[in-house]
């Protein structure tokens, strides 16, 4: 269990990885520990309600020159992050997904979203496994004067964080000509609720915690299972001393159906953080810079989960300034719920 909640360091986790690749049995076994785990049914029935919510609202497929790329989401007011490159939310120039694809060792199967100065990809690299790839324009960058945050994100980031459950998985970091990538865990397909395989979806969308929450609420205890899934993610990163910065619905995939906190963009080490920066409806109103921000954006996807609604766009003022203590929101969480509460 220990492997399975990603407390084994890289050392002591590959073994263990290659073992299941190779004994079927094993695997299996595995397996039928996650789907008996109570835990794990909870975060099942989110799926189950994919089936009858999400997939209504799915983006309709295009194919005619200039509309939006299949996979990539609609946009959703105020989830703009004042950042370089995003993953998927949309808006600004489409040149990173027209350009001339210079990555060498992946191929390239299809867009999954793109922002004004990069774009996100799944690909298949040279054994078949496939990826999410983010590329990242480095001269549009350049001629619009904005810092990368990018590469100092993943450079802290590779440096500290080891394999965990509810934190993505950075696999690779390049430079091809003028052009940064770096691959990663592909997230789920909407459709399948799994991971993907081959024959490779046509029709991919992957699934995030925006889709959900664009079917409509959430029942309250799957929203609170995903919620202490993610802290245990969080905590961890805050126990290297670092701070996501940008966490919001959009930002959480899930991967074999386990959320994950991921776009580690603007991540940084919390005695590095400058000025305020992220994604405005998911900031605390008092624009704190440690790590009660990142408990606050937790909170808001908390409530955004149960409401059903978007309250990061509400009145600032509703909110208590006031920092948030990690162990009591963790309490809370965990607090068993009354009868008939």
């Amino acid at each position: 269990m220990s492997f399975e909640q990603g407390e084994l360091n890289d050392a002591d986790a590959s073994p263990v990885e290659e073992h299941l690749r190779e004994c079927p049995d094993c695997a299996a076994a595995l397996d039928e520990i996650r789907h008996t785990d109570p835990d794990t049914q909870m975060l099942r029935l989110v799926f189950q309600k994919a089936d009858t919510d999400v997939l209504r609202v799915a983006l309709a497929e295009v194919s005619h020159a200039g509309a939006k790329p299949q996979g990539a989401r609609a946009a959703i007011p105020g989830d703009e992050a004042p950042q370089p490159a995003s993953s998927g939310d949309g808006g600004g120039p489409t040149a990173p997904a027209s350009a001339t694809w210079n990555i060498p060792d992946y191929e390239r199967i299809a867009l999954c979203g793109e922002g004004s100065y990069g774009s996100v990809w799944a690909v298949r690299d040279r054994v078949g496994v496939y990826r999410a790839l983010k590329a990242i324009d480095l001269d549009r960058l350049e001629r619009a004067k904005i810092k990368c945050y990018e590469l100092s994100a993943l450079e802290t980031y590779c440096r500290k964080v080891t394999r965990h459950p509810y934190l993505i998985t950075v696999y690779h970091v390049g430079e091809a000509g003028r052009c940064l990538y770096y691959t990663m865990e592909l997230a789920d397909d909407q459709r399948q609720h799994g991971a993907v395989g081959d024959p490779f979806p046509a029709d991919y969308r992957p699934m995030t915690l925006a889709t959900l929450i664009r079917g409509g609420r959430l029942r309250v205890d799957i929203a609170v299972e995903i919620a202490r899934r993610l802290l245990g993610g969080l905590a961890k990163l805050h126990e290297l001393n670092l701070i996501h910065r940008d966490i919001k619905p959009s930002n959480i995939i899930f991967v074999n159906r386990y959320p994950k906190l991921a776009d580690i963009g603007i991540l940084t080490a919390e005695e590095g953080w400058g000025k305020p920066i992220g994604t405005p409806n998911y900031m605390p109103p008092d624009r704190a810079k440690d790590k009660t921000a990142d408990i606050f954006a937790i909170g808001t996807v908390l409530r955004e989960m149960i409401e059903g609604s978007r309250t990061g766009s509400g009145d600032p003022a509703a909110y208590e300034s006031a920092k948030w203590d990690p162990d009591r929101v963790r309490a809370v969480i965990a607090r068993p719920r009354r009868a008939g509460g």
